[in-house]
Parts: C-alpha cells; sequence; structure tokens
C-alpha cells in the first residue's frame, strides 16, 4: 500500500554543454550563483500557509488542493508531508466494519491524502535525489514538479533553467526493458520551426504551437529506445531536443503501447515500505521514522552518481 518512488533531479543549461558535460548539467548547489536547496526551502515553506486550489496551464481549476507541512530542513536535505486531495464529487464516508455512513461529502469537501517528500542536493553535485511516498497509486511527484516549472517561480529565480524530476531505475533493469521497447512514433512537442509550414503559420497567432509526427512504416519500427538512448543516436536526439520543447515516443512493449520521452532512461523505480521498515501508527507511517529510512536511501543513491 505504501511505496517511496525514486528519482535524480538535475538542472540543464545547454550553453555549458562540452565534451565532459555533454548533458550541460549544472551544479545544484551553484546554479548561476544560487543554491537549488535554498529556492526549494522557500518554495515548500511558502505552501504551508494554507490550501490553495491547482489550476491547468490555461488557469482553469482541476477540482485539486494542495499545502506542505512540516517542511524540515536537515543539513543538504528538505522534508516534510504535502496533502493533496480532489473535490467537485460529492459521496460519503462510511465504517467498512458496520456499513453506516459517518459523513456526507459535498462537491466542495476534499478528501486529504497525507504523503511524504524529500530532497538532497549534495554539495558540488551535478545531481540530486528526490523521494515521493506514495499510497497505492496515489502520489504527488507531477505536482510538486509541475509547481515548480509552470508558475515561473523557478525559472525567474534561475535565470530560465528548467527543474528535471527523472526515475532512477537499476541500469540492467533499463536496459532490458528499452530493449523491449520499439518505437512506433516520435512525436516533437511544440515544434519550433513554423518556416516549414510558411502559409498556415502566417495565419497563426505569434503564441500558437505545433507538433511534428514521424510514423514509422505499416508493421515496422523505427528502432529500439535502447537504440535511440545509445551514443549512436544521442546527437539525433538532442538535434530533435532543439527543434522542440519535448520529443515524445510512441513505443510498443511486448504488443502494448504506451508513450514516453527520448530523455527518459527507465520507468518510475520504487520500494514498497511495511512495518518492517518504518514505524506505522494506525497502518500510517510516522514522519521520524519514514524519514529516518528516507534519508539513509538518498544518501545511497546520491553515491551512485
Amino acid at each position: 500500500m505504501h511505496s517511496i518512488s525514486m528519482y535524480s533531479v538535475s538542472v540543464r543549461d545547454r550553453a555549458v554543454r562540452n565534451a565532459d558535460n555533454k548533458n550541460g548539467n549544472l551544479e545544484l548547489s551553484n546554479l548561476r550563483g544560487k543554491d537549488l536547496l535554498v529556492y526549494l526551502k522557500t518554495f515548500l515553506k511558502d505552501r504551508e500557509k494554507d490550501y490553495f486550489k491547482l489550476v491547468d496551464s490555461a488557469g482553469n481549476e482541476i477540482n485539486s488542493v494542495f499545502k506542505t507541512t512540516q517542511t524540515t530542513v536537515d543539513d543538504r536535505f528538505i522534508s516534510g508531508w504535502v496533502e493533496y486531495g480532489h473535490y467537485g464529487v460529492p459521496g460519503k464516508l462510511i465504517n467498512v466494519d458496520n456499513s453506516n455512513n459517518v459523513f456526507k461529502k459535498s462537491k466542495s469537501d476534499s478528501d486529504i491524502s497525507h504523503l511524504y517528500y524529500c530532497f538532497y542536493i549534495p554539495k558540488g553535485s551535478h545531481y540530486g535525489v528526490a523521494l515521493f511516498h506514495k499510497i497505492g497509486t496515489v502520489g504527488a511527484k507531477s505536482v510538486i514538479e509541475d509547481l515548480f516549472n509552470e508558475d515561473n517561480e523557478f525559472p525567474n529565480w534561475s535565470k530560465g533553467l528548467k527543474l528535471r524530476i527523472k526515475p532512477l531505475t537499476r541500469e540492467t533493469d533499463v536496459r532490458n526493458w528499452m530493449r523491449k521497447a520499439q518505437v512506433k512514433k516520435i512525436v516533437l512537442e511544440k515544434f519550433k520551426d513554423k518556416d516549414q509550414f510558411s502559409d498556415v503559420a502566417n495565419k497563426l497567432s505569434k503564441d500558437a504551437h505545433m507538433s511534428m509526427t514521424i510514423t514509422a512504416p505499416r508493421g515496422d519500427f523505427l528502432g529500439s529506445l535502447f537504440d535511440w538512448n545509445s551514443a549512436d543516436y544521442s546527437e539525433t536526439v538532442e538535434l530533435l531536443e532543439d527543434m522542440c520543447a519535448e520529443v515524445k515516443t510512441e513505443i510498443d512493449v511486448s504488443g502494448k503501447r504506451r508513450m514516453t520521452t527520448l530523455s527518459n532512461q527507465g520507468t518510475e523505480s520504487k520500494i514498497d515500505i511495511t512495518s518492517a521498515d518504518v514505524k506505522m501508527t494506525d497502518n500510517f507511517p510516522r514522519f521520524s521514522s519514514i524519514d529516518t529510512f528516507a534519508k539513509s536511501l538518498a544518501k545511497d543513491l546520491s553515491s551512485s552518481f
């Protein structure tokens, strides 16, 4: 029921790419003279004040609320709880032992999940670790990442940079999965070169964007995902990324299709946690116990970078 998903944290600046730093990753404690740890502390502390409604990129409410609590800074660690819930549909709460209705939920009432998080930002390192607690399939990683990057606070603070939170998975598992994943389609999201569509582009708003799709011949593939992430193709991927906001792929794994990105080095990796690892109260992890467990895990993971 409870698990911790593991991610790497990085910030890339293409202007500093060289032979020794092909991705252009910056030191997280020195992002153009600023320390990512300082931003994370401010960001997470500021969201302790009250619940706020989440909106999509167009500013429309998405019937979700969010806040942080117990934000704790310990050397290069920041951890705490995310309170995350949904509203908009009426319902009720029942007692499962006697089937009694214990609460009637209106469309303005939100169920709230308490989800632990931990960031470890080693000084002088190009990579950090982010750990996110999940209850079943409920998690808040995407919400946090979107808030970092899409409300313009982090880009403004860092002078145009973007925080990247990517899955951490064992290399052998990644390679095996990527060899099985056959690329059927490549989509260049928010394609930048509108000149190639000059007649149409001239009629569009300057804020409009488009996508370009590259599709394999019927019954064939464009290669495996492993091929596209190997050294032979890495320059090709970088060129594609220069042309658009994101390079997405439609892949086929054992007859099942799913979407991923060419920069994604693997699927989500997680560790199930039980009372054997973390002290529980009413089947819920205690903060001090899960915090100790997570910090130890984060240090172990960071040593592999």
